[in-house]
């Protein structure tokens, strides 16, 4: 691993204390290795869905995703993007705390976006305008792997999967989503790889309203009427504080995972 890559990584994570991210307790340095110590954790989310296949149990879901958004508002309020999240980067102890780690392409940013590169996030959890070449990103970036884990938890499988470039992960995302067109995403056009006359899919009109009723048919019937899901679908972003004070995640007892 680069040693700047390292040097940045220990510089964020000594700065954050939070029960949602792994703690490192300590930096070991020699002349040939630098070596981080972090608190031991059990398993990781993509272990824990090996073990339950076709789904969590929806109040386990409930517990995950709320531990994932509190992890997320901590960082993003000390304006660092995670740049990186997918299963496996989330940690998961006995009692059912989840951990966010794996901080190796954490970034601190600018309000309220900066240029970045473009070569970030796992394929599958990587966000469309990215995907196209977009190195303009704020806290969005970590918004659409937090949804595509939150649907990988509900149906046991990736939300997006498949993709082996950008172009087929494009596909994967629109057949689902639609194609998006400067009338439905002004500025779409700009993006370096903007090329709906390459895919090879017949896919619908971006967010047009009957996808959208589908959808969140789909959302609303596995979240017991979560009003954030429709939020979503008609605006496209959604804020940290908005989802963790919807209904959905505001439970007096949580109780653990099971």
């Amino acid at each position: 691993v680069c040693v700047c890559v390292c040097v940045c990584t220990a510089s964020l994570l000594k700065h954050l204390k939070h029960a949602n991210i792994v703690l490192l307790h300590d930096i070991i340095h020699t002349r040939e290795t630098l070596t981080f110590v972090f608190e031991y954790v059990q398993t990781d989310l993509a272990q824990y869905m090996t073990q339950h296949p076709g789904g969590l149990h929806s109040h386990n879901v409930r517990i995950f995703m709320f531990q994932l958004l509190r992890a997320l508002s901590y960082i993003h309020g000390r304006r660092i993007l995670h740049r990186d999240l997918k299963p496996h980067n989330l940690l998961i102890s006995y009692l059912g705390e989840l951990k966010l780690a794996d901080f190796g392409l954490a970034r601190s940013k600018s309000i309220p976006a900066q240029n970045f590169s473009s070569e970030v996030v796992t394929l599958w959890y990587r966000p469309p305008d990215v995907l196209m070449g977009s190195i303009h990103y704020s806290t969005a970036l970590d918004m659409w792997g937090a949804g595509c884990i939150f649907i990988e938890m509900l149906q046991g499988a990736p939300a997006f999967a498949g993709g082996s470039d950008e172009l087929e992960q494009l596909q994967n995302i629109w057949t689902v989503l639609g194609v998006p067109s400067e009338d439905s995403w002004p500025g779409v056009s700009l993006l370096p790889n903007y090329r709906p006359g390459e895919l090879t899919c017949r896919c619908p009109h971006f967010y047009s309203m009957a996808n959208l009723l589908r959808l969140w048919q789909i959302l609303n019937s596995l979240c017991h009427s979560w009003t954030v899901s429709s939020t979503l679908l008609k605006t496209l972003t959604v804020s940290l504080r908005t989802v963790l004070r919807d209904s959905y995640l505001l439970i007096r007892s949580w109780g653990y995972p099971t």
